[in-house]
């Protein structure tokens, strides 16, 4: 497993590479990355803070099977498409057969 500190820089510069190359601004690249990082636990907080009086148990279910329901759709309708026009099947089959084996080994050890 990688030490949690070298798994945030990854994924910091992942963010920073693309808007760095795109603006020529390490400024700009840096304030993008920090507002695209801080928007999921703000947006956590501030649904936790508005909708606490309505989360029940299976309502969050009820959200949780949704987002289930559109995260398939979106790797059936949008992403496998766009591996299988780059014309290498292989590959394509490789990603999904391994995609499947990690979630499948993370629900058997965490779950």
């Amino acid at each position: 497993m990688m030490p949690r500190p070298l798994t945030m820089k990854m994924l910091c510069l992942a963010a920073k590479v693309p808007i760095f190359a795109a603006t020529r601004s390490r400024r700009r690249a840096l304030l993008m990355t920090l507002a695209s990082g801080l928007s999921e636990p703000l947006g956590a907080l501030a649904g936790l803070v508005l909708l606490r009086p309505f989360l029940t148990a299976s309502g969050v279910e009820d959200v949780e099977a949704a987002v289930a329901g559109v995260m398939c759709w979106l790797a059936l309708a949008e992403l496998l498409p766009e591996a299988r026009a780059h014309n290498r099947p292989r590959a394509t089959g490789l990603g999904c057969v391994v995609g499947w084996l990690v979630m499948w080994l993370t629900i058997r050890v965490l779950g």
